[in-house]
């Protein structure tokens, strides 16, 4: 079943509509468009959470990715989306009980006093300082190329 469903799938990607018989038939017109938007949206949220990673901290990160959960609720409940769903009162309460645990997380210590840095965190600043690979633990032989062109090897213990 599942090598059918590829097949069915990429014929639909490239336009071309399989099933068109009961209740769901095919509607491949958009398939290539929807497809490359998927793409594009992924790689640019991928590479803003390696940003933020790289920038900021892990903790920070998560935070963020948690945001995500209520900032999804409140577009699918765009009147645009298709199978839109309406926000009742439990939603809102909720999604305003995540923001305010995020909030307050994130901006508690500086709020009320305990602004200090803490060994965690120092430990993750000292951290980011150090190289991610350590050629001369290694033991790697590096050939080198001086400003005058000639070459030379070295042999990194």
């Amino acid at each position: 079943d599942l090598p059918g469903n590829f097949y069915y799938g990429f014929k639909c990607f490239t336009g071309t509509e399989s099933i068109t018989e009961g209740c769901h038939p095919d509607d491949c017109r958009y398939a290539l468009l929807a497809m490359s938007l998927f793409i594009i949206v992924c790689f640019i949220f991928t590479n803003l959470m390696i940003l933020l990673l790289k920038y900021s901290s892990a903790n920070l990160m998560f935070l963020a990715l948690t945001c995500i959960v209520p900032l999804g609720n409140l577009a699918f409940a765009l009147p645009f989306m298709p199978g839109r769903v309406a926000m009742n009162s439990s939603d809102l309460i909720g999604l305003s009980v995540i923001m305010f645990g995020i909030v307050s997380y994130r901006f508690g210590s500086v709020l009320f006093g305990g602004g200090d840095t803490t060994e965690e965190e120092e430990h993750e600043k000292n951290d980011l300082l150090q190289p991610l690979l350590n050629l001369e633990e290694l033991g790697l032989e590096v050939e080198v190329v001086s400003e005058d062109g000639r070459l030379s090897r070295r042999h990194l213990i």
